[in-house]
């Protein structure tokens, strides 16, 4: 194929009863099919997805590439996988049992192109598997901001905003970035697989816009790969952590950018690795084993020591605070880890409410937790 102006990647398992719907959306993109190249990654499905699959590169061999894995390796090596096939100058992503909003690869190509930007972030519409939807008319995009980030304090700004997320197909990626970046997802989870992926994209985008409009629609059913549910049947809470941890070895093969956007980087890899492992553990009620929480405890040990040369200038009030407290606990070896993560999570939700600043009542909490934990 020469001339693609979009590659959608989808990797497929098991999903045979959405996967048409979600072909059907692409099909009626107003950018026009041709303008498209379809990456469908069968994941070892066991039902009828793969003949789904045949018979939509059979309508479209031109615009298609089937790939048909025989080992189930999970969504983010599919994904991986996928991208060495990559010829198209943009590349979206998109889950095979969601769907495109119609308008808005034409939408999306067209603003990227005027604007001549590396990264659009938009929103998505989630609705019940048992309600449906109803594709919503979208003429133009609404664009709540552009960011250039030629300066190092624009790009800092951003990264401690409250823009930064890392869910990888609510962007839309143009495709030398992903080749600058070099960042693929982790592989081997059925969670958490996406920020190393997004991640690395922000510190290597000239750009950023950020839309207002819902561009896809993500269908919320019972089995999916959500956190929810994958947590819950596997008791892989650490999934999250150890995603991020090989996230943040990635970030220090670049050493010059790591070095310029240190704080920020460990600032995100804080509040992702530690806090938010121990809110999952609390919330799906999957505590983790005392060697993985003391495993976590060494990195951040590691990561936030002063001789890492890591001082948190101009980053979250909230987290310096809290890691100036957090080194005095976390050199206890004898903690009982269900009550920490229970202090942990009751201390952040408070810091967040106060909108990431720390005020005196979280302080006193802080204070007290330390004081028990010595």
């Amino acid at each position: 194929m020469s001339n693609v102006k979009i590659s959608v990647i989808i990797p497929c398992h098991n999903t045979e009863k959405y996967l048409s719907d979600c072909l059907k959306s692409l099909e009626k993109q107003t950018l026009g099919i041709e303008n498209l190249q379809v990456i469908l990654v069968n994941d070892a499905s066991e039902d009828g997805t793969w003949q789904i699959i045949s018979d939509f590169e059979k309508r479209h061999p031109r615009e298609t590439i089937a790939i048909n894995l025989e080992k189930n390796m999970m969504q983010g090596a599919a994904r991986n996988i996928a991208l060495q096939y990559v010829e198209g100058k943009y590349v979206r992503f998109l889950d095979s049992d969601d769907c495109f909003q119609e308008n808005s690869c034409k939408l999306l190509y067209e603003l990227a192109e005027e604007r001549d930007l590396d990264l659009i972030c938009f929103e998505c519409l989630s609705f019940r598997d048992e309600d449906g939807f109803t594709d919503n008319e979208v003429l133009e995009l609404s664009i709540r901001q552009i960011y250039d980030f030629s300066d190092r304090e624009t790009r800092s700004s951003f990264l401690l905003s409250d823009e930064i997320g890392y869910n990888h197909w609510k962007k839309f990626y143009r495709t030398s970035l992903l080749q600058r970046s070099g960042a693929t997802f982790y592989e081997g989870a059925t969670v958490f697989e996406e920020a190393k992926f997004v991640f690395p994209q922000y510190l290597h985008t000239r750009n950023a816009a950020v839309v207002d409009n819902r561009l896809t629609y993500n269908r919320i059913r019972h089995g999916s790969a959500s956190k929810a549910s994958a947590i819950t049947n596997t008791n892989r809470v650490m999934c999250n952590a150890e995603a991020q941890k090989s996230l943040l070895d990635f970030l220090k093969e670049d050493h010059s950018i790591f070095e310029l956007y240190k704080n920020e980087i460990i600032d995100f890899f804080f509040w992702h690795f530690y806090y938010e492992t121990c809110e999952f553990a609390l919330r799906y009620q999957q505590f983790m084993k005392y060697e993985e929480y003391d495993w976590m405890r060494t990195v951040v040990l590691e990561e936030l020591s002063d001789d890492n040369g890591c001082m948190f200038v101009n980053c979250n009030p909230a987290s310096v605070f809290f890691i100036d407290c957090m080194k005095k606990c976390l050199v206890k070896t004898n903690i009982d880890v269900i009550l920490w993560c229970g202090y942990v999570n009751v201390i952040m939700t408070l810091v967040l409410k106060n909108g990431g600043y720390v005020n005196e009542g979280v302080k006193s909490l802080m204070q007290e937790v330390v004081s028990k934990l010595s």
